[in-house]
């Protein structure tokens, strides 16, 4: 398995930016935005009533929006960090021979 891993990682040189681009699409939605429009989906009777329930409603619907905030920031953030890498020429080919060891 860590062979596997090892191959990996050096065969795809942007490995760790395809690992934040995916966390960037699945965090927010999964942990933020689909718990809150469950609650929002099962608690919509609470939009009309008392003052706390109504609060409790429209901090659901908050957090679907921070969400998708998220979202789109988050995957703005890695594509951006990915072109600013191969215009940098951090990004090389895959399975570089090249010094990476910083001596001179």
């Amino acid at each position: 398995m860590s062979v596997v891993s090892f191959l990996i990682a050096s065969g795809i040189p942007i490995f760790n930016y395809l690992l934040a681009l995916a966390g960037s699409l699945t965090f927010a939605p999964l942990a933020l935005g689909l718990p809150g429009y469950l609650w929002v989906y099962d608690h919509q009777h609470y939009r009309v009533g008392i003052f706390w329930k109504k609060i409790a409603y429209y901090l659901n619907w908050l957090m679907i929006s921070l969400a998708v905030f998220l979202i789109i920031g988050g995957t703005y953030g890695v594509v951006q960090q990915i072109i600013d890498a191969y215009a940098s020429g951090e990004i090389a080919g895959a399975f570089s021979c090249a010094d990476n060891s910083n001596s001179s």
